[in-house]
């Protein structure tokens, strides 16, 4: 039988099983990251598709240069498309509040097939699907082993705050404008460039659990929709390459990579 200070003690165990828990879901602006490698996690999310936050998102290192460079791999399931995103990046430098990478040369990416093991992910994975010369060139383009050059560097604050650039207000009038059925808690904010440009992805999904279209959307300094190419819609038959739709988009939207 057990004793009542016994019983207190199973309860406290219990109570501290469930704050570790919820302490391991980390909340950037509206991205629930399960990981603990959060600078990589959000790296990812502002360069590739299929990397803006949820339980499937996972990341490995695999090497650390002299300088505290982190080359490691990817892996995330996105709703765009019905696969997962593999990929292999490089960070910069990374502390509590910022991380550092080469935006636009920083990371490559593959759609990955759905596999029994959900969130598998390993050296011989990255190794199976990014050839050793694919991995040098990425370590070349990032300055792998030279010193560290702060003039290349692209810095995002991790955010807290859930879309904290926008009020609820500017958020309502810009939905009402944008194409399809969207809603503020639709919208994710994916980055943030120094000359206050915003990037947002957003994805239907309607009351019976049915995800819909979806778009990538870039504001200007004013938080106005970028002219021509602001809004463009993104459909899973078109992606073959994650990372290169975010530097396409990026690139038409004249967005400040460092």
């Amino acid at each position: 039988m057990k004793t009542k200070a016994f019983l207190k003690i199973e309860e406290i165990l219990v109570i501290g099983l469930a704050l570790a828990l919820l302490s391991s879901c980390l909340e950037i602006d509206g991205s629930k990251y399960y990981d603990n490698d959060i600078t990589l996690l959000v790296a990812s999310r502002e360069s590739i598709l299929g990397a803006e936050g949820g339980y499937h998102d996972k990341t490995i290192i695999i090497e650390v240069d002299s300088f505290g460079r982190i080359l490691y791999g990817f892996i995330g399931v996105s709703h765009l498309y019905d696969d997962y995103t593999l990929a292999v990046g490089i960070v910069q430098t990374s502390d509590e509040k910022t991380v550092s990478y080469y935006d636009g040369v920083n990371m490559i990416s593959k759609i990955y097939a759905w596999s029994t093991k959900e969130d598998e992910l390993s050296d011989q994975i990255i190794n199976a699907n990014f050839n050793e010369s694919m991995i040098n060139d990425l370590k070349e383009r990032n300055d792998w082993n030279e010193p560290l050059n702060p003039s290349n560097m692209f810095t995002t604050e991790l955010r807290r705050n859930k879309n904290r650039p926008l009020s609820t207000r500017e958020l309502n009038e810009m939905i009402e404008i944008l194409p399809g059925d969207l809603n503020s808690s639709d919208l994710v904010l994916l980055s943030q460039d120094k000359e206050g440009r915003l990037l947002f992805i957003g994805q239907e999904y309607s009351d019976d659990g049915e995800y819909g279209s979806a778009f990538l959307i870039m504001l200007d300094k004013d938080k106005m929709i970028m002219p021509n190419m602001g809004i463009i819609e993104i459909s899973k038959n078109q992606i073959e390459d994650p990372w290169q739709v975010l530097l396409e988009f990026k690139l038409a939207n004249s967005w400040a990579f460092h």
